[in-house]
């Protein structure tokens, strides 16, 4: 095998002078706060990590909440400086504060001038993601470390949330998920298409939970727990997605059959005094000490016989992943990225969320069997000493970055729209759909009265048309034709002086106003003002020069799957109308490899005057 040497320079005297060395990619990571937490020791470590010759990190962040804890001094015992936005929030809200840190993010982007902008959590996710596309930064790259789509909000604002995040998305490069289960959901809310997303876990240091062993006993002598007691603890945010309500509610069951029993509640938040009176309330108030938050957790989980994560919802708990390296077996709810974690019966135990009883059942089963919960521990040490270290992170995006870095082709030509092209695009979708639905309201009535006027028959016409990546999707229209127009399970595209359309039908047709009931459409996300042509499955052209082809076998066709169909587009207003559609497909094919906002603007436009013209159904000369 050959091996290349890098060039050298000529210095003075003729000598040979090094090659300057190339200037490190400057990341710039935006965390909302450094709260105790699994998403702060991450960034941390992110930014200790990376190769320092390859990779220039800064780590930015905001303030914590009160009784969230900070991990800043672990940052600075790192020799993490992180820049401080005080405006920058966790809440899911947004609020005028927001608009600040939006600014102070792009000013700061501005003057750093990063290559990559990488940010971590929901909020530093909107903030961060529009502020680095403003400023024009080349890479951009978001992790969820969980998510809020669901779980903690209620069934409104989720939905507002899980939009939000598909629009941001078109701003991201890559997708980052802790956990195969976190993308599966991502994928299932259609935040973004699977090979946008890949699966990074977490990496923390470990040593110190792999030799926790050393601490056994001290935990127990500070609390005063006799050291035959089984000792059951909980560690982390004491907040409403934790449900420390179940790890107590499942401790006082546990506490009806072992008497002995202890727990601990390690960490510290809003609901702190409400759980307090609540264990005092089952009984369990004498057998629980709450510790407050703790920087000695290697001796928290070395005296621990079971650990518990209760939560609704999860990406990866670092909680789980220390605990297994100490070699304590952990009982868990079956959410989030637990089951990609924990191996049911062989590291721990997962249980449905919310089932105190199924909880409780498990945690006596590894106290009444030392010799299989001792088992369970090793084999849990095993499964995430490698898997979840610091190295394999940091290497990891190490990989990830340089293949976003490397050259890419230019997007005019692979088709491949610039993300701000296609979020402006969403933009714009959403909000002249909304438009377009108020604006049009009174006259669906009139159209309505007109169509049963004229035959009696109903008024809108179901179709099921192909939708982006080949999904199936109905759309409605205004019904144009006499009933009962088409074969069954057949559509007949419509010809020139079509007995089959009615007159109120020749009339919507050419102001293209029996296409608006597909706005709906558009606002949901299925479609776009702009793109090729949305097809009907199964319909009948009849004007192939080979016979009528089926549309998956023209070609072009699964190219065009590859983008969302169009109420419009460059086939619609340029192509004459009785062309085969091969030729068409040519003409979305042309869109595909040139799209962008400013041409999307300028065919709907267009559209606007060939509308107002009423020349839609001209077989020629639109314009």
């Amino acid at each position: 095998m050959s091996v290349t040497c890098p060039q050298s320079h000529s210095g003075p005297n003729g000598q040979e002078a090094p090659t300057p060395a190339r200037a490190a990619v400057k990341v710039l990571r935006v965390i909302a706060r450094l709260n105790v937490g699994g998403p702060a020791i991450h960034v941390i470590n992110l930014t200790r990590g990376l190769d320092a010759t390859r990779f220039d990190s800064t780590l930015v962040t905001g303030t914590e909440n009160p009784g969230e804890g900070s991990m800043l001094d672990l940052a600075l015992e790192q020799g993490v400086r992180p820049v401080v936005i005080p405006e920058i929030v966790g809440q899911a809200t947004l609020k005028p504060r927001d608009l600040k840190a939006l600014i102070a993010l792009y000013r700061l982007m501005r003057r750093e001038r990063p290559q990559i902008v990488h940010t971590h959590a929901a909020k530093p996710g909107v903030l961060g993601r529009v502020a680095a596309r403003l400023a024009g930064v080349p890479v951009v790259v978001h992790t969820f470390h969980g998510h809020i789509l669901h779980g903690y909000h209620g069934p409104r604002m989720s939905w507002l949330l899980r939009r939000m995040e598909r629009l941001l998305a078109h701003l991201s490069d890559r997708i980052i998920a802790v956990s195969e289960q976190v993308k599966q959901d991502l994928v299932r809310y259609r935040v973004a298409p699977p090979e946008k997303i890949c699966v990074i876990p977490l990496g923390l240091e470990l040593d110190p939970f792999l030799d926790s062993g050393v601490h056994r006993g001290t935990l127990r002598r500070e609390l005063g727990v006799p050291s035959d007691a089984p000792l059951v603890g909980i560690v982390g945010r004491i907040f409403p997605i934790k449900n420390h309500r179940l790890f107590l509610e499942a401790a006082a069951l546990v506490a009806a059959k072992e008497p002995g029993a202890r727990f601990v509640v390690v960490g510290d938040g809003t609901l702190r005094t409400g759980m307090e009176a609540l264990a005092r309330q089952l009984g369990i108030g004498e057998r629980t000490i709450f510790t407050g938050w703790r920087r000695d957790l290697p001796k928290v989980y070395a005296d621990l016989d079971v650990l518990v994560v209760s939560s609704d919802n999860e990406g990866t708990p670092v909680s789980a992943i220390e605990a297994m390296a100490s070699g304590c077996p952990v009982v868990a709810t079956r959410v989030g990225g637990l089951p990609d974690l924990i191996e049911d019966g062989e590291v721990g135990h997962l249980v449905a969320p919310r089932d105190a009883e199924a909880m409780a059942g498990a945690i006596l089963g590894l106290l009444g069997d030392g010799a299989r919960a001792r088992r369970m521990g090793q084999s849990a040490r095993r499964r995430v000493q490698d898997r979840y270290r610091a190295e394999r992170l940091c290497r990891d995006i190490e990989a990830l970055y340089t293949e976003l870095l490397a050259p890419r082709k230019d997007s005019r030509v692979t088709g491949s729209p610039r993300p701000l092209d296609l979020a402006l695009k969403r933009l714009f979708d959403v909000a002249l759909a909304t438009a377009g639905l108020v604006g049009s309201a009174p006259l669906w009535g009139l159209a309505a009265l007109a169509i049963k006027l004229e035959d009696g028959g109903p008024v809108f016409f179901r179709q099921e048309r192909w939708g982006q990546y080949g999904r199936r999707m109905p759309v409605l229209k205004f019904r144009t034709m006499i009933t009962n127009a088409n074969p069954a399970g057949v559509t007949v595209q419509a010809t020139k002086e079509d007995p089959r359309i009615t007159r109120v039908g020749r009339v919507l047709r050419a102001t293209a106003f029996d296409e608006i009931p597909q706005l709906l459409n558009i606002w949901k996300g299925e479609m776009s003002f702009v793109g090729p042509r949305v097809l009907p499955i199964n319909e009948r052209q009849g004007r192939e020069e080979a016979g009528d082809i089926p549309d998956e076998k023209i070609p072009g066709f699964h190219e065009r799957l590859q983008v969302r169909p169009g109420l419009t587009g460059i086939a619609q207003i340029y192509a004459p109308r009785d062309v085969p559609r091969r030729h068409k497909f040519r003409y979305d094919l042309f869109y595909i490899r040139r799209q962008s906002f400013l041409l999307d603007l300028r065919l709907i436009l267009l559209s606007f005057w060939i509308t107002f013209r009423g020349a839609w159904e001209r077989r020629e000369g639109k314009l």
